[in-house]
């Protein structure tokens, strides 16, 4: 360079100087920038575990475990964070603490072709070269796998498409995989209310609301003969002997099934007449099975109803649901459910306890043996007689816990009694 002080040649050279000085620093700013706002890829190192260690999934011990190495295993780092290194491990982006890897011999700029799962981080074009006026084989669309070599030719990184190798701008790609798109969520079915006849197939409690939390009116045992009066999906209103409440719907067994119905019916205890041959249906379905009719201005006990339907009851004992078009002239005359006085049943006194129905309901045995007892209780001194046939029709008066108080024909002589319910079933 021109030292002279002639015609400003000293001046000139100087400010020539100044200007490479300028432009270096320049481009050492942008390589420095474009290094923190790129996650181009390195060519990375080939380094080898010291001892078996834990990979996770972020730089720290609070990160998820993903996988582990052996000793002797060799990865490639691509750069660190602190105390841990940043390796590609499985295809993907992981973390090992630093203190146990070392470089392995030759290992450093290792080219060696790798397989390294990057994704876009917007469209780009995928071209033939490490340049954009090299022939574009195509695009990946955010989100895209890319295949990378673990070479990187400038500011491009090689990698793999559609079987050839190619080019892809590294300022687009990232080492973090997208999130998996959530799949779309079901709309569930309308839940399912349940009406009829049922058991309990579980000890459970019977609540004043539907909730966990509401108050307990009573412990239901296994095999509880039950009436289903609709409800609200997770719980059923039901109506077990005298008493009326929610119990979790899971713990009902044979009950049937019927959506898009009025709603639950709500207890009550009134009187109503047919208005004509009315069908009482087993369930709240036009479509379900008929068990009986009703006579025009015969009277039944309705002990539930909505809108649309009511539960009744007739006077020979048969319980379903019917129309309340079909129904008129609701009698004033509402249903007492006092304590029962003591009866004189032959030998059997009722107990205080019994829930007496406000007319006997007939179901018939499903076991064949079925002892019949003076009490309520397993205590076989207590035995009155056995009934030994199976399906053999008994008349139920009325229910006090784990038993129903019956009477039955046996050997041509009427005999009064306490069976356990879950020998009952419906007729």
């Amino acid at each position: 360079m021109q030292t002279t002080t002639k015609g400003g040649i000293k001046m000139k050279a100087v400010h020539q100087k100044k200007i490479l000085v300028r432009m270096l620093v320049t481009v050492l700013t942008l390589a420095f920038l474009f290094a923190i706002a790129a996650p181009a890829l390195a060519a990375g190192e080939q380094v080898y575990a010291t001892t078996g260690l834990n990979v996770r999934s972020g730089p720290g011990v609070k990160h998820p475990v993903i996988g582990g190495l052996e000793k002797g295993d060799t990865v490639t780092r691509i750069g660190t964070s602190g105390k841990w290194s940043v390796i590609i491990y499985n295809g993907s982006k992981a973390y090992a603490y630093s203190k146990y890897l070392n470089l392995k011999d030759g290992g450093s700029g290792s080219n060696a072709a790798a397989q390294i799962k990057m994704y876009a981080t917007t469209t780009v074009n995928v071209r033939a070269g490490a340049s954009a006026k090299t022939t574009r084989l195509g695009s990946l669309n955010k989100g895209d796998l890319f295949v990378a070599t673990g070479v990187k030719n400038g500011n491009w990184v090689q990698g793999v498409y559609n079987g050839k190798t190619a080019y892809v701008y590294g300022k687009y790609l990232t080492l973090d995989a997208p999130s998996a798109p959530q799949p779309p969520q079901p709309t569930a079915p309308a839940a399912k209310q349940l009406f009829g006849a049922a058991n309990t197939n579980t000890s459970t409690y019977l609540h004043k609301e539907p909730s966990a939390t509401s108050a307990v009116l009573t412990t239901v045992p296994t095999h509880q003969a039950l009436v289903c009066l609709g409800g609200t999906g997770i719980w059923t209103y039901v109506q077990i002997g005298k008493n009326f409440g929610y119990i979790l719907t899971s713990s009902i067994a044979g009950a049937s099934g019927a959506s898009g119905a009025s709603g639950a019916l709500t207890h009550t205890e009134v009187y109503f007449y047919a208005a004509g041959s009315v069908p009482v249906y087993e369930t709240v379905s036009t479509a379900g099975t008929i068990k009986t009719y009703l006579v025009k201005d015969q009277r039944v006990f309705c002990s539930a109803k909505n809108d649309l339907w009511a539960y009744v009851t007739t006077e020979a004992g048969i319980s379903g649901f019917v129309l309340m078009t079909g129904l008129t002239n609701p009698s004033s005359q509402l249903i007492s459910v006092p304590t029962p006085p003591v009866l004189e049943v032959g030998v059997q006194q009722l107990s205080p306890e019994l829930y007496k129905y406000p007319a006997p309901i007939v179901k018939k045995t499903n076991s064949s043996f079925v002892p019949v007892l003076k009490s309520p209780s397993e205590d076989m001194t207590n035995k009155v007689s056995t009934i030994r046939a199976i399906r053999t029709a008994v008349r139920v008066i009325g229910v006090e816990g784990e038993y129903s108080f019956i009477t039955v024909t046996l050997s041509g002589e009427s005999v009064a009694g306490y069976v356990r319910t879950e020998y009952l079933d419906a007729v």
